[in-house]
């Protein structure tokens, strides 16, 4: 295995954003670059210098329009890991895609291939009450669940522990599930005119919903040697969520934030 810097992560990171975007281009799927990677493109033309990962955004329409088309094609060196399955990486929360060919470890000591994550805003309505309760019921569920789930791994096969912590597992998951998709139904993304991060993030949940007339269309930026689509209204976005987004954070946060190593494999 070869180990790679920072820069060379960020690079193999691109490669699959480029992956992911020649699939929604073709197939008429709009996304928009989120998070870090979106201040990047607007502050730096490119990745933040100390980033090490890339993050999109999707409505639930087009992610769910998203999943449906990847399944039905072959992907030779990526890998598709759902919030909506069981056994994803980060069930409940996020959809990461994959490189195959790779090895990450992150500051959590969990190894995967490199990838990119993929956030769902939902549809909700215009009253933080209701989004916070059902996010904070969302995240005790998610948390229990996982906990429960790490236990079903770890139990040794054929064993009475391991048939119990698997049949919670699936009862939690299920319960989380059912839950989001009662919420979904009575805020459909289409009807509501605000969105929100429902799944992914419960500690910033007062900045994490907005008008979804931020998101109606998307406009082009550079980022590194590529063009990619982000949110019409991302500036406003960026100034609810991080304030002033244009100054650098402090220089003892200039640094990688979710990565110890990542390698190339032989």
């Amino acid at each position: 295995m070869k180990k790679l810097s920072l820069r060379e992560l960020q690079l193999v990171t691109l490669d699959i954003l480029k992956y992911f975007d020649k699939v929604c281009a073709k197939n008429n799927i709009q996304y928009s670059l989120g998070g870090g990677t979106l201040i990047g493109a607007v502050r730096n033309s490119g990745f933040i210098p100390w980033d090490d990962d890339i993050d999109v955004y999707m409505h639930r329409d087009q992610y769910e329009k998203f999943v449906k088309i990847w399944n039905n094609e072959k992907h030779d060196q990526y890998e598709l890991s759902l919030a909506e399955d069981i056994h994803g990486m980060i069930s409940g929360e996020m959809t990461k895609i994959f490189d195959k060919n790779t090895t990450l470890i992150d500051t959590k000591g969990r190894k995967s291939g490199i990838f990119i994550d993929i956030f769902i805003w939902d549809g909700v309505p215009n009253e933080p009450d209701v989004i916070y309760k059902v996010m904070k019921k969302h995240r005790r569920l998610k948390l229990r669940f996982s906990s429960c789930r790490k236990r079903w791994y770890k139990a040794k096969d054929n064993t009475l522990i391991k048939s119990m912590f698997a049949k919670l597992s699936n009862y939690l998951f299920n319960k989380m599930m059912l839950n989001l998709k009662r919420f979904q139904d009575k805020y459909p993304i289409d009807k509501t005119e605000y969105i929100g991060l429902v799944l992914s993030d419960y500690g910033g949940w007062k900045k994490s919903y907005m008008p979804k007339k931020y998101f109606d269309s998307v406009v082009y930026l550079d980022f590194e040697d590529s063009k990619f689509p982000v949110m019409n209204g991302y500036h406003e976005h960026l100034t609810m969520y991080y304030g002033d987004y244009m100054k650098l954070p402090p220089e003892n946060e200039q640094k990688p934030q979710h990565t110890i190593e990542a390698y190339v494999l032989d």
